[in-house]
């Protein structure tokens, strides 16, 4: 999928790249200092953002002043946190994103933490996790936004993973 093969509306450029609804986009890099760059320009032209994070939220949101959107924390801890999801338990994980893309339609998920994700469940069950929701996305009015340190996967995986994506950046 890799490529400029958006087919859907325009929602905004940023650092002269497109985004389009019905897309994701691979962010390879070793924070997340860019992804919430991005989210950020994009946001305020959705309906929601959504942003599932091994970051916790206040922190997150500080450090990156991020001023839209709903927080997940991915966390094997058990806290204070409203929005907690133990990153072991991938099926909460897909299902927070599915129903947030039911009430938003045209929302922005972000997922940093592929890395604590692969760490705790492995390579293939992410693999399959992030082929569902890119299928979801390619079939929806949402804009997916992933970001990983390319160097934490084989290069082989990396490479399995990019073809998924409608850009990677």
């Amino acid at each position: 999928m890799t490529g400029d093969s958006a087919v859907g509306e325009l929602v905004g450029v940023y650092d002269g790249i497109d985004f389009h609804l019905g897309s994701s986009y691979l962010i390879k890099d070793v924070d997340a200092t860019r992804l919430y760059r991005i989210y950020n320009s994009l946001v305020e032209g959705m309906d929601n953002g959504l942003c599932i994070s091994r970051s916790y939220p206040p922190k997150m949101i500080e450090q990156h002043k991020v001023t839209k959107g709903d927080f997940i924390w991915m966390t094997t801890n058990t806290v204070g946190h409203d929005r907690c999801v133990n990153p072991t338990n991938i099926g909460m994980v897909h299902m927070s994103m599915m129903d947030f893309l039911r009430t938003n339609p045209r929302g922005i998920i972000t997922l940093e933490g592929v890395e604590y994700l692969v760490s705790n469940n492995g390579f293939d069950p992410i693999l399959r996790l992030l082929h569902a929701l890119n299928d979801k996305i390619t079939v929806s009015d949402a804009i997916l936004l992933v970001t990983m340190d390319e160097k934490t996967l084989a290069p082989r995986e990396m490479r399995i993973v990019e073809k998924d994506f409608d850009k990677v950046l």
